[in-house]
C-alpha cells in the first residue's frame, strides 16, 4: 500500500473472502506539467484586500508587503491561463494544488472541479476538460479569520472590519497564520508506470 503524507485509505477485511493478488488499488501518479506564470488574484475590497493584483509566483499572503493582503481573511480568486499541448488527451488526470491554506474550489475552462479541503489537495480532471491551448484555471481560496482579527486588534474601533462580542483577544503582535494558494500547482497523470 502506497500513501503520500496525510493521505488515507480504507482497508476492509471480510470473513471468507478470497485473496486476489497483484491488484493495484492505489493510483500511481507522475507529474505531467507545472502550471506556472503570473497569477491574477482578486480579493474582496470590503474586507481590506485589493480588487486585483498580480502574483509573479504563488506565495503566502502573510509574506506580502501590502497590509491589505498580509492581514486579509476571506476568499480570493486566483486566475491563470496556460498551455498543455497534447499532454492530457485520453489520460486520467489530476489537478494538484500543492499546499492550500485553508480550503480551495477549482474550475478549469469553466468546468467545476470541486473542493479540496485537506491534503493532498488534489482534484480529478474530467475527460476532455484540459485543452492543448488556451486553458483557463480559476482557484478560489478561503482562509481563516485569525489574520484579520490580529490586524483589527491593533486598530481603533472605527477602523476595524470585524466585530466580536467583548474585548478583542489579541494584542496585534501575534504570529499570522499562513494563507492562500501556496502551490506548486501541477497536473498529474494517474496510473503512470
Amino acid at each position: 500500500m502506497r500513501l503520500l503524507p496525510h493521505e488515507s485509505g480504507f482497508v476492509v477485511f471480510r470473513s471468507g473472502a478470497s485473496v486476489k493478488a497483484n491488484l493495484d488499488n492505489f493510483h500511481r501518479i507522475r507529474p505531467l506539467l507545472n502550471v506556472e506564470g503570473a497569477w491574477e488574484v482578486a480579493f474582496d475590497p470590503r474586507w481590506g484586500g485589493p480588487r486585483s493584483v498580480s502574483f509573479d509566483r504563488l506565495e503566502d499572503w502573510t509574506k506580502r508587503p501590502e497590509d491589505g493582503i498580509r492581514y486579509y481573511s476571506g476568499k480570493a480568486i486566483y486566475r491563470i491561463k496556460f498551455r498543455a499541448d497534447d499532454n492530457g488527451k485520453d489520460r486520467s488526470l489530476l489537478l494538484s494544488l500543492g499546499n492550500v491554506c485553508n480550503i480551495a474550489a477549482a474550475r478549469l475552462n469553466g468546468r467545476d472541479l470541486g473542493v479540496a479541503w485537506c491534503a493532498p489537495w488534489r482534484l480529478a480532471l474530467p475527460e476532455g476538460v484540459l485543452n492543448a491551448r488556451g486553458n483557463e484555471l480559476e482557484i478560489t481560496v478561503a482562509n481563516l479569520w485569525w489574520n484579520r482579527l490580529v490586524r483589527d486588534s491593533s486598530l481603533p474601533e472605527a477602523e476595524r472590519l470585524t466585530w466580536i462580542p467583548g474585548k478583542y483577544p489579541f494584542t496585534g503582535n501575534e504570529q499570522l497564520q499562513p494563507a492562500g494558494l501556496l502551490g506548486p500547482v501541477r497536473i498529474y497523470m494517474r496510473n503512470a508506470d
